[in-house]
């Protein structure tokens, strides 16, 4: 599980550093689904589709509902 936490401080840092980079919030998902954290990956997820307004963070968000 180290891995994954590093993974999510990493993306949570890119995050703050580029706001308006969607790959970062994308990432940040990805690892808190990772981890288990479904909620944190949904509000990722919205900041993802704030800055990128994408077909692929919208299916995103709905995959992720429907873990929930």
């Amino acid at each position: 599980m180290d891995k994954i936490d590093d993974a999510i401080e990493d993306a949570q840092l890119s995050t703050q550093l580029c706001p308006q980079e969607g790959k970062a919030w994308c990432k940040l998902s990805r690892a808190h689904e990772a981890k288990g954290n479904v909620s944190e990956a949904v509000k990722a997820t919205k900041e993802w589709i704030q800055v990128d307004q994408s077909t692929k963070a919208k299916r995103e968000l709905e995959r992720l509902y429907g873990l929930m």
